[in-house]
């Protein structure tokens, strides 16, 4: 009995081995089939690969191109920004002086109309032709309107117009 059960547990073993052979060479014709298709799989894969690869290096520079621009353009603006605030600061800054060359041109006007009517006042002809003079001379414009000015309220009416522009003056003061 054991014998048979040997020979039978051979028998399968045999079988089995014949079926794994079997089975290994249909792997082996397979395999060499499939490794080759796999092979082209994997070349396919690869120029895929490398067309995205290109693709996206390609779309990387063209970004970063575009990045550039506008960063050239961003530092463009920034720089006409800081013209643009350097020329307001000048102007400001010209401005201010203009503002205080006012303040003194009206403060040397004020005191020239005292000066004329301290001289049309006290009437003393020396002191007027000097101012005349000195108003005659003046190469400033306003001063030479104030000229004018003197000159014709002389000729008009002067007691009439020294009492209106001292009440203006007083009110001003």
């Amino acid at each position: 009995n054991k014998v048979y059960e040997m020979e039978d547990v051979t028998l399968s073993l045999e079988k089995k081995i014949n079926q794994v052979q079997s089975e290994s060479r249909e792997y082996a014709s397979g395999d060499a089939k499939s490794r080759r298709d796999l092979g082209q799989l994997i070349d396919e894969q690869r120029l895929e690969t490398r067309r995205d690869l290109r693709t996206l290096s390609e779309k990387l520079v063209l970004s970063s191109q575009a990045m550039e621009e506008r960063m050239n353009v961003f530092e463009d603006s920034v720089e006409k920004l800081r013209n643009m605030l350097t020329t307001l600061m000048q102007e400001a800054e010209i401005n201010t002086q203009k503002e205080e060359v006012y303040e003194i041109e009206d403060m040397s006007r004020n005191e020239m109309w005292k000066q004329i009517l301290n001289a049309i006042e006290s009437q003393h002809k020396t002191d007027t032709k000097r101012l005349e003079l000195a108003l005659e001379q003046a190469t400033e414009p306003w001063t030479r309107r104030l000229y004018r000015r003197f000159r014709n309220v002389l000729k008009w009416r002067p007691s009439r117009y020294i009492s209106i522009r001292t009440q203006r003056l007083g009110a001003a003061s």
